[in-house]
């Protein structure tokens, strides 16, 4: 029989991240970094995933792998490879302008989730390239559990050998490539921009950040506080509002503000901001479809506005159409497809379950 366990706040949170990435495709990154959004998606899934593993351990003393794989193949799979075929579709009936796509090649990448490597060579279903970020995931599932079954008495240091690696590394190939490569495109290029779309430094932030509350509580005492709280939102939303980019190690800086958050919404009975909203966790439930389904209804909507509006029609409107759309297709999708998914999950491989994972 499987336990569960409840973190409050992070089904919310979810959806802040989805809408995040909607509002920068439709307005661009001088309203918001939408990549930022990706990263906090990382961090929850790090944290996430990691603390119901070590609960996994502590109720029987092991990790199913076998188990932890197929919980990740019903919950990514479905929409993922049907947002695949949906981008297929758009390509092969010309509705988006696509540029270069070998159908062949950008299928086989799909199919094996390297949807990153794709992103980075520019290639993508029109509407799929979206899917950049779940390929990442997928392959830091293929690796998360061996390290904790195996290697958990290394824990500490796996996560920061992967946050030092995936944040060195990439600077150390763009200065390679500038210095010896004249900035052309070279392999040192393609390497460091893939490193930076994998982002396992973001996903082991959030583990490490799990892995202390599970084990060291007393230690994130110092980060409960009300003041330090204030502090951190503000800062937090100051510097993903003005777009500052920090050099060398903006993805990491934000990556580390952002599971702070997380630790505090989750895990500090002190929070000062709640979103355990009946909406709000509506809508983070159904944030995986938002996240995938929104590009392709946007290219389809914007199709369907300059057959039938003025060119000049309203950017604000066209946002406000497009995310109820999603909305809409995203609840359609999660009560009629995804759900059916979902039971099998947690009726036959659940052991430690989570009810926002």
């Amino acid at each position: 029989m499987s336990t569960q366990v409840y973190f409050p706040n992070l089904t919310g949170l979810r959806f802040f991240a989805a809408l995040s990435v909607i509002v920068y495709h439709y307005y661009g990154d001088s309203v918001i970094n939408g990549h930022l959004g990706v990263i906090l998606f990382f961090c929850l899934s790090g944290f996430l995933i990691t603390s119901l593993l070590f609960k996994e351990v502590e109720q029987t003393g092991k990790v199913a792998i076998g188990y932890f794989l197929m919980r990740r193949v019903l919950r990514i799979w479905p929409l993922y490879y049907l947002v695949t075929i949906i981008g297929f579709l758009l390509y092969y009936f010309n509705v988006h302008p696509s540029g270069v796509v070998d159908p062949v090649k950008t299928g086989l990448f799909n199919l094996f989730f390297l949807s990153n490597a794709l992103f980075v060579m520019r290639e993508a279903y029109p509407g799929a390239g979206i899917l950049w970020s779940v390929g990442s995931e997928e392959q830091f599932y293929l690796i998360w559990p061996f390290l904790i079954a195996f290697f958990r008495k290394y824990f500490v240091l796996i996560c920061l050998l992967i946050i030092t690696v995936f944040v060195v590394v990439p600077n150390l190939l763009d200065y390679i490539n500038t210095h010896y490569h004249n900035g052309k495109n070279s392999a040192a290029e393609f390497t460091s921009k893939l490193l930076l779309r994998i982002a396992f430094n973001s996903m082991a932030t959030g583990a490490f950040a799990a892995w202390i509350y599970l084990h060291f509580p007393k230690l994130l005492t110092v980060f409960f506080s009300v003041p330090f709280q204030i502090f951190l939102y503000i800062a937090t939303i100051a510097l993903w509002i003005s777009n500052i980019h920090v050099k060398y190690v903006n993805d990491q800086l934000f990556a580390t503000l952002f599971t702070l958050i997380i630790i505090n919404l989750a895990c500090n009975s002190r929070t000062i901001v709640c979103l355990e909203l009946s909406w709000l966790k509506f809508l983070g439930k159904i944030s995986y479809g938002l996240y995938v389904y929104h590009l392709a209804i946007a290219i389809l909507l914007k199709k369907a506005y300059l057959h039938y509006l003025p060119h000049h029609y309203s950017t604000h409107l066209f946002f406000i159409v497009g995310l109820m759309l999603t909305i809409l297709v995203s609840a359609v999708s999660y009560e009629y497809f995804e759900k059916y998914f979902l039971k099998i999950k947690d009726l036959s491989f659940s052991i430690v379950k989570s009810r926002v994972n």
